[in-house]
C-alpha cells in the first residue's frame, strides 16, 4: 500500500514540477554557459583585431 503511494506521489511530481524544476535549472546554467562563450568568443576577436594576447 505504501509503495503505491509513493509511486503515485513521484508520478503525479515527476512529470510537472521536475520537468519545471529542471527547464529552469538547465535554461539558466545554458544561458550562463552562452553568455560566457559569448563573452569569449568577443575577448579572442578583439584581440585578434588589436594583436594583444588573452590570458
Amino acid at each position: 500500500m505504501q509503495d503505491s503511494v509513493i509511486s503515485f506521489w513521484l508520478g503525479s511530481l515527476t512529470p510537472t514540477v521536475l520537468d519545471e524544476y529542471l527547464d529552469r535549472t538547465h535554461g539558466t546554467i545554458a544561458n550562463q554557459l552562452e553568455m560566457t562563450r559569448n563573452r569569449l568568443m568577443v575577448l579572442f576577436r578583439d584581440s585578434k583585431e588589436t594583436g594583444m594576447t588573452v590570458g
